[in-house]
């Protein structure tokens, strides 16, 4: 003898339509079908579909055809790839000390060219250029020198922003060298102990971005010879051995450069980068007058 069928066992009405015996999944009640609805973006005629689900079976008209509504999350799709890239933008002008007001606007778009910057202009242009086009591409970084507001900070943030904003998505780091040094009296000021605990990322990150700006070298005197003239040296011949380009600015002479930092010091800092001099009045006194 059959085993009786369930009460609730899924049938198969005329039509072929799905219908489910003292449960909520229903057969169409045509008797209750409304006319076919409009896409609210481009007026095409969408047909009825019947939702036989939960307890109340109902007809159900979407609100765009079914074109529109793939494009419609192709769009969506789109916005959210382009909000995370420009998050994850803002975190990499973030990381790279970009994102102050002063340091934010500083792009080869807003650089005021005038007499004496064209050709350091045009240098910084093709390097980072080169660094976008080419993984391990320039080896040597440029050093710009010149009076103070000749515009030498401005070319070395233009290079980074270019750089860090392009679709190669490189990695950067801008770093006053004042705050350099500093950085490295206070971590050799510290016990062991707290050195352990508390390790020193600015000094490990300007060992391993793909480009560091250090402005203003020679603002602050290294001791000639001493612990943070050797920490400058092992900073340069990191880059150096590891093909990792530096931008570096200074307002002082090759002899008040050897006179800040000792001849060493200097020797590696011209091993790894161009020096570019731009003669140039002072950006900030044209301005004001």
């Amino acid at each position: 003898m059959a085993n009786p069928e369930p009460e609730n066992a899924s049938r198969t009405p005329r039509g072929g339509r799905l219908t489910r015996v003292g449960d909520s999944l229903a057969a169409p009640d045509p008797s209750t079908r409304p006319e076919a609805g409009l896409c609210e973006y481009c007026g095409r005629g969408i047909e009825p579909l019947w939702l036989p689900i939960s307890r109340r079976p109902r007809w159900h008209i979407n609100r765009l055809c079914p074109g529109c509504a793939e494009g419609q999350r192709l769009q969506q799709e789109a916005e959210a790839r382009a909000l995370r890239a420009q998050l994850y933008l803002r975190e990499r002008i973030q990381k790279a000390g970009l994102a102050s007001p002063h340091r934010a606007t500083r792009t080869f778009e807003s650089f005021a060219l005038v007499e004496g910057t064209e050709a350091a202009l045009g240098t910084a242009t093709r390097l980072a250029q080169r660094m976008i086009e080419g993984p391990g591409e320039p080896r040597r970084g440029l050093l710009f020198c010149g009076t103070n507001g000749c515009g030498k900070t401005h070319l070395a943030l233009a290079i980074l922003h270019r750089v860090i904003e392009s679709d190669a998505a490189r990695s950067g780091l801008f770093v006053e060298f004042a705050d350099y040094l500093g950085t490295l009296r206070r971590s050799f000021s510290r016990p062991a102990e707290e050195e352990a605990a508390d390790p020193d990322w600015l000094r490990w990150a300007m060992f391993e971005v793909e480009l560091l700006v250090l402005d203003d070298i020679g603002a602050a005197a290294a001791s000639r010879g001493g612990w943070d003239a050797e920490e400058m040296c092992r900073l340069l011949n990191r880059r150096i051995e590891s093909g990792l380009p530096l931008i570096a600015t200074t307002d002082l002479g090759a002899d008040e450069l050897t006179d800040r930092l000792g001849a060493r010091v200097v020797s590696r800092l011209y091993e790894a980068c161009d020096m570019v001099r731009i003669e140039a009045g002072d950006y900030r006194r044209r301005s004001q007058g």
